[in-house]
Parts: C-alpha cells; sequence; structure tokens
C-alpha cells in the first residue's frame, strides 16, 4: 500500500523543513544577541573635557581614549571638535600623570548617538576617580574612555558568527534532505 508510505514521506519531509526553519531563526537570533552583546562590550564612557573632566576607572588593564565628534554626556547629546593625543593629558587616582600611548590599531567608530576615534591607550593599574585634560584651548571637546573594546567584542562577533553560521549549515542540510524525499 503506496498511500502510508507516501504519508510517512509528507510527515517526514514537513518535520525536516520545520526543522530547517527552527535552525534558521535560531541563527538570526544568535547573530541578534551577538550584535548586542558587541555593543554593551564597548563600554567607553563620554565626558565633556573643555578643559578639563573626571572619570572612575572602575578595572584595571588596558583601557582606551578616544576624540570624539558627538556624543552623550549625562544623557544629552552633544558636539566636539577632534583632537589628537599630543593635545589629552591623563592623570590617575593620586595625582600622577599617566602617559597616553600610540593605539596599535586605529579604530573609528560611528554608532547612533556616538562617533569617534581611538587617539591613545593606557594601563590602567589603579582604580579611583582619574582625570582627563585637553589643552590647546579647543572649545566643546568629547573625550572617551573606557577599558580596551577589541577582545570582547572579537568575542562576541566569532562567537555568535560561528554559531550562526553552524546552525544555517544544519538548516539547509536539513532543507536539502527535506527537498530529495
Amino acid at each position: 500500500d503506496h498511500s502510508r508510505c507516501d504519508t510517512g514521506n509528507d510527515v517526514n519531509r514537513r518535520r525536516l523543513i520545520w526543522l530547517a526553519v527552527l535552525c534558521s531563526v535560531l541563527a538570526m537570533v544568535t547573530v541578534l544577541i551577538g550584535t548586542i552583546g558587541s555593543l554593551r562590550a564597548f563600554r567607553l564612557t563620554t565626558v565633556s573635557a573643555s578643559p578639563s573632566a573626571s572619570f572612575e576607572v572602575d578595572t584595571s588593564g588596558m583601557w582606551v581614549v578616544a576624540s570624539e565628534t558627538r556624543g552623550l554626556v549625562n544623557g544629552q547629546s552633544q558636539v566636539g571638535a577632534e583632537v589628537v593625543r599630543e593635545h589629552v593629558h591623563l592623570r590617575d587616582s593620586m595625582g600622577e600623570v599617566i602617559p597616553l600611548e600610540e593605539p596599535i590599531r586605529g579604530l573609528r567608530y560611528r554608532q547612533s548617538d556616538r562617533a569617534g576615534v581611538v587617539i591613545g591607550t593606557f594601563e590602567a593599574t589603579s582604580w579611583g576617580r582619574w582625570s582627563v585634560e585637553v589643552d590647546g584651548g579647543v572649545q566643546a571637546t568629547l573625550i572617551a574612555v573606557g577599558p580596551d573594546p577589541v577582545g570582547p567584542v572579537a568575542i562576541w562577533t566569532l562567537s555568535a558568527g560561528g554559531l550562526a553560521i553552524g546552525f544555517l549549515g544544519v538548516a539547509c542540510g536539513f532543507g536539502w534532505v527535506a527537498w530529495r524525499r
């Protein structure tokens, strides 16, 4: 009786198509989670350093300093002039001058509420309230500081991207088998 056999194939084909769609949805959700994780890993705090401002260092390690042309300061959108590393000076929580090193990689970023370029890095060895000062009489200068985001952003991007590619591969496999039946 061929009718029982055809019904079984239709059920199996529907199940395979359902599994392919499910894996495709999981791939899209994984990409969304990876994107959100990457954006959250980018934890730069913007301060208006005209001519100086303070910020909180709450973790040790490599930090970045960026000159922002657009950023949020206390929830308000502001526009700033771009400055170079040589005009920016840092002081740690004890008042010691901390040298601002040239960044290994030039990172320019643009998000919905901020835009800027990383101009320097420093090693944060002590926690507490630090200060940043900009010389040269530049008006409306926005400086963003925070832990180096490259490592965490790369982890989110690579892990989410790898999982999404895996889910899409499985979805294609299920779809191909369903189509062949």
